[in-house]
């Protein structure tokens, strides 16, 4: 798959906790710190 088409689809569902929220949350800010990432579009 060409590299501008890779992506990931997250889906937060009422059996999530507060704590995998944040737990998801921090992992994207860390992502985002290391590499450039595009909204869909």
């Amino acid at each position: 798959m060409p590299r501008d088409r890779v992506g990931f689809r997250i889906q937060v569902t009422a059996l999530n906790s507060d704590d995998d929220i944040e737990r998801l949350t921090g992992a994207l800010s860390r992502l985002s710190a290391r590499f450039r990432l595009r909204p869909k579009g």
